[in-house]
């Protein structure tokens, strides 16, 4: 492996933060009632939830396609690059890219 299947700190920041956050607040009655307490509720519950469930489809969507891109491409591990696309999104699929160029052009 050539390429970094993880993303910089701040993206990484970023989805910790944004989606830990939706999840957060749309499961925990907890969170739910700390979050209005401080942003109000202009954004429902159940938009909240949405986010949330749209961003771990999405994720999880984008897994499966690297999983299926490394296979192809023959890159070591895919199922490591498939669970550092479900945690981390699409950046690690540009770095996936990368990888695969690189083992073109060594081949």
């Amino acid at each position: 492996m050539r390429t970094s299947r993880r993303p910089n700190l701040l993206w990484r920041l970023f989805v910790l933060t944004g989606l830990g956050t939706s999840v957060a607040v749309s499961i925990s009655d907890e969170a739910w009632s700390l979050w209005t307490s401080v942003a109000g509720d202009k954004i429902p519950r159940e938009t909240m939830r949405s986010i949330a469930t749209g961003g771990v489809a999405l994720h999880v969507a984008e897994s499966g396609a690297a999983y299926v891109a490394a296979r192809r491409g023959k890159v070591a591990q895919p199922g490591r690059w498939a669970v550092s696309t479900l945690m981390w999104g699409f950046p690690v699929m540009l770095r996936l890219r990368t990888e695969k160029r690189a083992l073109r052009a060594a081949a």
